[in-house]
């Protein structure tokens, strides 16, 4: 320990206090960060397949294989 956190005393460490919440506060923290953690989740899945779309797609669109002149947007 003192190698890489010789900043650190023991007696320093052994003030501190960890909290550990009740089994209902924990359901109620869990049950508001679920929808974002899905969300993230969500999120991380999407931004992978449209990395991968744009990887397939545009050699294609530079080499003229695939043309979109006439895509209207």
């Amino acid at each position: 320990m003192a190698t890489t956190m010789g900043h650190i005393k023991r007696e320093e460490l052994s003030k501190a206090v960890v909290l550990i919440p009740s089994q209902s506060d924990y359901d109620r923290i869990g049950g508001l960060l679920a929808p974002i953690y899905d969300l993230v989740i969500a999120n991380r899945i999407e931004n992978r397949e449209l990395a991968a779309l744009r990887d397939e797609l545009l050699p294609q669109l530079m080499s003229g294989q695939l043309d979109v002149s006439e895509v209207e947007i």
